[in-house]
C-alpha cells in the first residue's frame, strides 16, 4: 500500500508499529503537554489543576531499532572498526512488545512498549522538524521566546561516549496524532484518542 491516507484507531496504530519488519525511518506530529515549571507559569491554572499550552511537533523517528544498536552504529561511524562496543542497561520501566506478522519471526520486538495499561512509541529521535506552541484558551500560538524560560530541559544519557548524542524517547501513543511512514499516511481519530485519555484518567 503506497501514497494512502487512513484514519485509524489507535490499537490500529500500534498494530501497524508492530508490524515495522527493520529500521524504518518515520515522521510523527504529536500533540503533548510540555514538560513546564508550574511557579508563575501563565497556561498553569492551579484552582483547576489544568494546562492550558500544547506544544504541536513535528519529528522525524527510526523506528524498528534499538537503543544499544543506535549507540553502536554512532560508535562505529564516530570511532571505526575500534569502537568500543555499547551494552544498554535495558529499560527502567515497561515491556516492549513482540512483533507482529512476517516481523515477528525475525525474533525482535517491537517499537512499542506497555507500562501500566498504556502503550508508548519507544525509538530513536532524529530530528525535530518543527515545533508550535498552542493556547488552548484562545486557539493562538504562543512566541516560543515566552515558552523557553518555563521549559525543563530534557537529559540525555552520559554513557553513550558520543561526541553526538543518540537522542531516545518514549511517546505515548495517545499523544500521536499522525504517523507518516514508507509513503502512507496513518491520521489517528479523534474519537479514539479521547476514549484512551479517558481510561488513563
Amino acid at each position: 500500500m503506497s501514497g494512502v491516507t487512513r484514519q485509524i484507531s489507535l490499537r490500529l496504530l500500534a498494530g501497524i508499529i508492530r508490524g515495522v519488519e527493520s529500521a524504518t525511518v518515520a515522521t510523527i506530529f504529536t500533540e503533548t503537554i510540555p514538560a513546564m515549571r508550574k511557579t508563575d507559569n501563565p497556561w498553569w491554572d492551579a484552582a483547576t489543576d489544568v494546562w492550558h499550552i500544547r506544544k504541536r511537533a513535528h519529528t522525524t523517528v527510526m523506528i524498528g531499532g534499538t537503543y544499544q544498536g543506535a549507540v553502536n552504529n554512532r560508535r562505529a561511524k564516530q570511532d571505526g572498526a575500534s569502537y568500543q562496543n555499547f551494552e544498554s542497561s535495558g529499560r527502567r520501566w515497561g515491556q516492549r512488545l513482540t512483533r507482529l506478522g512476517a516481523a515477528r519471526a525475525k525474533g525482535k520486538r517491537a517499537s512499542i512498549v506497555e507500562h501500566s495499561g498504556q502503550l508508548y512509541l519507544d525509538v530513536q529521535k532524529v530530528r525535530a522538524l518543527s515545533v508550535t506552541y498552542v493556547d488552548l484558551r484562545t486557539n493562538h500560538l504562543i512566541p516560543t521566546r515566552e515558552v523557553v524560560p518555563f521549559l525543563i530541559q530534557e537529559r540525555e544519557s552520559n554513557t553513550q561516549q558520543l561526541a553526538k548524542q543518540v537522542q531516545w524517547r518514549d511517546y505515548a501513543l495517545n499523544n500521536i496524532r499522525e504517523l507518516r511512514m514508507q509513503g502512507d499516511v496513518y491520521q489517528v481519530r479523534l474519537d479514539a484518542v479521547a476514549s484512551q485519555q479517558r481510561k488513563a484518567a
